[in-house]
Order: structure tokens, then sequence, then C-alpha cells
């Protein structure tokens, strides 16, 4: 890491943060379930974009999946 390299909590270990170089890499940290959007995982990105968004230390934000797929989409087994 870098002078500025963090690593930011985002509550869950379904979502993983890290600041390099002045770009926030979101990580969607469920490949078990091909990083599909669960009802904790779902706030907990809105929550990070958000914060990213805030920081004056980051300029760019890199969105991406854990393991061999970006998102499945919603985790329907989560549903009623």
């Amino acid at each position: 890491m870098t002078t500025g390299d963090r690593t930011i909590d985002t509550g869950t270990g379904e979502l993983l943060c890290e600041i390099r170089d002045r770009v926030a890499v979101i990580t969607l940290n469920r490949p078990e379930a091909r990083n599909a959007l669960s009802d904790r995982l779902t706030p907990a990105l809105r929550t990070m974009i958000r914060v990213c968004g805030e920081d004056e230390g980051v300029g760019a934000l890199l969105l991406t999946g854990a393991g061999t797929a970006f998102c499945a989409g919603g985790d329907v087994k989560g549903m009623g």
C-alpha cells in the first residue's frame, strides 16, 4: 500500500472496500451466490458509494465482484 491507501469497514463481510491511489475499489464478496444482492449487501453498497463519493481522497470508484461472476442480480433466496 502507498501513502493514503486504506481499507474501509463496510460493516459486513459481503462487501469489501479499499482505497488505492485515490481509487475506491468496492468488491461484492458473495462468490458462492455469484455476488447476488442480499438484504445485507444492498444497503452496505449504497452506504459505501455515498461514503466514497463524499471522500475528497477518492477520485474514482471501481465496482467489482469476487470470484467468477460480477453480480447475478437480486438474491431470490432471501425473498419471501
